[in-house]
């Protein structure tokens, strides 16, 4: 029989002290997914315009209802603290600078997709799913839709639909329609 490979997963703790000690360059892009460090690929423009436009757009439509945060942490379970392009989530007073929100104050995840198309609708979905993120977009700039999964259970979303330029999709939770058209470059 052969030699099994053994992992140590990082812990978010342990994570974060990696960067107060300088463990990696500056400018790096690293998330923490299921424990496991994943350098992200950088930004590209097309990328960074459709992240401004949706960012814009929904500080104004949940102005009031909801706090809007793009690429910053969220904290959630597995040894995990990735950094959505945009997380809208419960307001709160201090805007969260005693903690990074966690998964129950959630309620839409949005992670715009080109190059990072595989690693959306795979391993962050299963995260966000099995977090129980209430409803994950992926704003797919390859071919230029959205896809709204809702229902997590367990690893995977019950529910997929994927809307197209000319629709409207709608977030009940926070009283809101947007057109797809908004959300496209």
């Amino acid at each position: 029989m052969g030699a099994q490979l053994q992992q140590r997963l990082i812990s978010v703790d342990e994570y974060h002290r990696m960067i107060e000690i300088g463990i990696f360059s500056k400018g790096e892009k690293l998330e923490l997914l299921n424990g496991k460090l994943v350098f992200m690929s950088p930004i590209g423009s097309k990328h960074a315009g459709c992240l401004d436009k949706i960012a814009e757009l929904f500080i104004q439509c949940f102005i009031g209802k909801a706090r809007v945060r793009v690429q910053n942490p969220l904290l959630l379970p597995n040894y995990s603290e990735p950094e959505p392009d945009i997380a809208v989530v419960k307001r709160k007073p201090n805007y969260y600078t005693d903690r990074h929100p966690q998964a129950d104050e959630v309620y839409l995840i949005v992670e715009v997709a080109d190059t990072s198309l595989e690693i959306d609708r795979e391993e962050k979905y299963k995260l966000y799913a099995s977090a129980n993120i209430p409803v994950y977009w992926i704003v797919n700039l390859r071919d230029n839709c959205l896809e709204v999964y809702t229902e997590p259970l367990g690893e995977l979303y019950k529910n997929r639909r994927l809307f197209l330029p000319g629709d409207m999709v709608e977030l009940p939770h926070l009283d809101q329609q947007i057109a797809v058209n908004d959300l496209l470059i």
